[in-house]
């Protein structure tokens, strides 16, 4: 099973990993148990701890949440307009799912706020306030976080640092891209509007790990190294080494010693990603015959205003940036 590999293959020297606590080995119990790959994704159950008798009532308190966040909608035009266009976007690409029928188990309902990047003040991220509490009790509490999954942060950057030509990529909204079993959803429903603010609130549940859950880091870098396990022989050594030990979270950070090998690699990787139904986008090199050989949209914003003229040669990768 992936926890052996994980331990024996995925390890980095780099790493100051802890050791698993039971609650890890608990955690990993449940999703290898309960993992499924569907239609070009895998489904992850929630790692949830046992629970013990009903769950708080969380409807009220997430409706007058809604009531809060609709004051400051209204107030500014541009906030309202990019929080719909995220939650629009959510719906129609299957993240979240309108509730028609009254749920015979246990619910939670979980508040959400907008976050809005300082160098993207036209874009809104929505973030599902896991940690609000209801009697004490938020629906963090009621998770296992599971064991630290992540790469080495020193570990990617000495083997980003051992190559010639380089290039980054970023998988698209992470999280969003393992989805969560049927008979879970209910644990994730929200509040939103139709078209209109001034109608009620409408009530749907997310399909998908969030943002904002404190299990859903370790539930993606999971799935991301099962997705190199499970089809890495598909692919060269390199593009499965790279999927499996060169992502930091989101974030890819690949070197080579020959520009063609670094092309190659750049494609496999994005179609073992694929595999897994992660999206790997937003890339970044500068060795110019490696991003002149991929499509535009591939291209990070950064590339795109560089190669537009509208900034400065920089490079990014993990958020450090450099001239």
């Amino acid at each position: 099973m992936l926890v052996e590999s994980y331990n024996r293959e995925y390890d980095d020297v780099a790493s100051n990993k802890r050791e698993m606590s039971a609650k890890d080995r608990k955690w990993l119990e449940i999703i290898e148990k309960g993992v499924r790959t569907i239609g070009g994704s895998y489904k992850v159950p929630l790692p949830l701890r046992d629970i013990h008798g009903p769950l708080p009532e969380t409807r009220d308190i997430a409706l007058r949440r809604m009531h809060s966040l609709r004051k400051k909608l209204v107030k500014d035009g541009n906030y309202a307009k990019q929080y719909s266009a995220f939650m629009t976007e959510m719906q129609q690409k299957g993240y979240a799912e309108q509730v028609t029928t009254a749920s015979p188990g246990n619910v939670w309902y979980i508040p959400h706020f907008g976050v809005q990047h300082p160098d993207k003040p036209d874009k809104v991220r929505v973030v599902f306030d896991c940690a609000s509490k209801v009697e004490g009790t938020s629906f963090n509490d009621l998770l296992l976080q599971g064991p630290d999954m992540m790469n080495s942060l020193l570990g990617v950057l000495v083997k980003f640092a051992g190559g010639l030509f380089a290039y980054t990529g970023d998988i698209n909204t992470m999280f969003y891209h393992v989805q969560v079993p049927e008979h879970q959803r209910d644990y994730l429903r929200f509040f939103w509007w139709g078209k209109r603010l001034d109608e009620e609130p409408k009530e749907w549940r997310m399909a998908v790990h969030l943002f904002g859950a404190c299990s859903s880091p370790s539930i993606a870098n999971f799935v991301l190294k099962q997705t190199a396990s499970d089809f890495g022989n598909e692919f060269s050594e390199g593009a499965r080494f790279t999927v499996a030990n060169n992502f930091y979270v989101g974030d890819c950070l690949r070197a080579e010693d020959c520009k063609d090998a670094l092309l190659v690699n750049l494609l496999e990787v994005k179609e073992l990603c694929k595999k897994g139904g992660f999206t790997l986008t937003k890339f970044s090199s500068p060795c110019v015959e490696v991003m002149s050989s991929i499509p535009r949209e591939w291209y990070s914003r950064s590339t795109s205003e560089l190669i537009d003229g509208s900034e400065s040669h920089k490079t990014k990768a993990l958020g450090v940036q450099g001239d």
